[in-house]
């Protein structure tokens, strides 16, 4: 088996803690020094407001669609500071407007909104350190401890997971829930004790109450439920209480991984119920009056789901919050407008995510993985079972999320990354059986990885790799969360102040205020409409958001007035942060 598989490695003094507070400080303070810089991402204020009003009001109907699990957990801080709450926009037509509306409000007029972005955002980093920290643990049981290094450090290193780890959003925590879930399923089927089959049902149950998306893991449980069951492996029942006992046949494995799917299902049915207060409807007292929120969205489009749908209300199966965000989310399946290499159009492309992966990825990571997988191809030919658990879940989450048509973000696909991490680092037992130039090779990719790193700091959700000439051309390619998510407004206003310009001409990309960081402008279209009360002024410079030059959400009177056509074809005198483009009039 790969975890047996014997490696010849010299023993190291520096103990496991110390490498991982190493490990914590490092990544800690690239995000940290990140998050500083920036201004909220377009769904932040949203997540936060509605995330404070489920803890602090019982509603749960504000933003239903993004479930509470890293909304509250970021919220969490704001209970122990003063926090000025204004009153929720409930009066607001479109639905998922009035969350932004009232975090927009929470966030930049009556609080310091910066102070309470940094609390939220901090609140989350530690869900990316224990990602860091069990990526460590399996890599170093199947290929040992300098292997666990390098995965390691490509983690700490790799700008997509730097981007989201700092961020009021629920995608490192996909990636951290799944990879917990898929290990500790793992570590069950090589012996199974009350904590091995407890906190990945925890885990699971948290998992349905982070993100949709993760729904799948009962497809991938499955499927690697049955190549267990078929498998060599022996599953080894140890638990206090019960008689000792080994089963190894396909059918006895089949029957004893059955109860153990169901406990992990009813813990996460608890743990769902428990999430929204065991209450069907949860409404603030401002909401009880509104019209219910059902009749906002149209039902799913698919006729089964549909109708899966209106059943599990009649019964009252899940909470109503948690089936009204969940039509929410098929019902706009393939209707979002998306931009790829030049061309935007509703629905997307079934290769979006394909491309995404080959353009955002570090060239040196991608040169690995392939490494990785072809010299390493007879280990994992002779250990099939451990190769299911590393390339499993990451081929059925790839092709299904490529299918589902939400093509908006590289972000959806940072749950592979860690399965690929503990992939490429089963180079280390390949390397040290080999001649030096092995060792120098891996040398220089390393070094390759972390010199593109390092160069797009502090600007990690703009990072582009050399196959498209980095972050400076990547506007050409992708836009939206892939490169500009409204993430620049602060480094707009010090580019301003250190070139002395006084006010711009502004079509702004996001969600956060710019009178909040004194930005002085005259509005110009945008996709979240900016304040129009104040005087306009003249001023020769326009600074535009990469996805509205794009003519993604924003369009002139007719939707094939691409109204920023024109500057597309001038050069900026200034790219900040990658995504906001700064012209100069003659």
């Amino acid at each position: 088996m790969l975890a047996d598989a014997p490696i010849n490695q010299r023993p190291s003094r520096l103990p496991d803690w110390a490498i991982l507070l190493a490990f914590c400080v490092a990544f800690s303070l690239q995000v940290v020094l990140t998050i500083t810089r920036e201004s909220a991402t377009f769904d932040e204020p949203a997540n936060l407001g509605s995330g404070y009003v489920e803890l602090t009001r019982g509603d749960d109907w504000l933003l239903p669609q993004n479930l509470p699990f890293v909304k509250r957990l970021a919220s969490l801080p704001l209970l122990f500071v003063d926090v000025k709450v204004p009153p929720p926009p409930y009066s607001s037509p479109l639905y998922g407007n009035e969350a932004r509306l009232f975090g927009q409000r929470l966030l930049y007029e009556v609080n310091d909104g910066d102070r309470l972005l940094l609390l939220g955002r901090l609140a989350v980093l530690p869900l990316a350190l224990l990602l860091g920290s069990l990526l460590f643990l399996w890599a170093k049981q199947l290929f040992g401890r300098a292997a666990a290094l390098l995965a390691l450090a490509l983690y700490t290193f790799e700008p997509n997971i730097l981007a989201h780890s700092g961020l009021v959003t629920s995608d490192l925590a996909v990636a951290c829930l799944m990879f917990a879930v898929i290990y500790g399923f793992k570590l069950l089927t090589q012996r199974v004790t009350l904590p091995r089959l407890l906190l990945p049902a925890v885990a699971c149950g948290v998992a349905l109450v982070t993100k949709f998306t993760l729904l799948l893991l009962v497809f991938i449980l499955l499927l690697l439920g049955l190549l267990v069951s078929f498998s060599r492996q022996v599953l080894d029942f140890n638990i206090i209480g019960i008689p000792r006992r080994s089963v190894t046949s396909p059918a006895g494995k089949l029957l004893a991984l059955l109860p153990v799917f169901l406990l992990w299902g009813l813990v996460a049915f608890v743990i769902v119920w428990a999430t929204y207060g065991f209450s069907y409807e949860r409404f603030s007292a401002e909401r009880i009056a509104e019209a219910k929120p059902w009749n906002l969205v149209p039902l799913s489009q698919f006729f089964f789901l549909q109708k899966a749908i209106l059943s599990a209300r009649q019964v009252k199966l899940l909470p109503g919050a948690y089936l009204n965000g969940f039509n929410w989310l098929l019902a706009r399946s393939g209707r979002n407008r998306a931009y790829l290499l030049g061309q935007v159009r509703p629905g997307g492309w079934w290769y979006f995510f394909l491309v995404t992966f080959l353009i955002k990825t570090p060239v040196a990571l991608l040169i690995l993985i392939g490494l990785a997988l072809w010299v390493q191809r007879r280990r994992w030919r002779e250990d099939p079972l451990q190769t299911a658990f590393l390339l499993v879940p990451v081929v059925v989450y790839f092709t299904i999320i490529s299918a589902v048509g939400w093509n908006i973000g590289h972000r959806h696909l940072l749950p592979i990354y860690p399965f690929l991490f503990v992939v490429v680092s089963s180079l280390i037992p390949w390397a040290v059986q080999r001649r030096p130039l092995a060792k120098a090779g891996l040398a220089c990719l390393g070094a390759w990885y972390l010199a593109a790193s390092l160069s797009i700091f502090p600007h990690y959700l703009a990072y582009f790799n050399e196959l498209v000439g980095g972050p400076n051309q990547g506007y050409k390619y992708l836009v939206d969360s892939n490169l500009d998510w409204g993430q620049d407004l602060k480094n707009l206003k010090r580019c301003m102040d250190d070139s002395h310009i006084s006010r711009v001409w502004l079509s702004y990309f996001g969600t956060a205020r710019p009178e909040y960081y004194a930005i002085a402008y005259n509005p110009l279209p945008s996709f979240a409409p900016l304040d129009r009360r104040g005087d306009t002024y003249p001023t020769p410079y326009v600074a535009i958001s990469a996805t509205n030059l794009q003519g993604v959400y924003v369009r002139g009177l007719s939707p094939d007035w691409d109204l920023f056509k024109e500057f597309r074809t001038r050069q900026p005198i200034a790219k900040i942060g990658y995504s906001i483009f700064v012209y100069r009039l003659e």
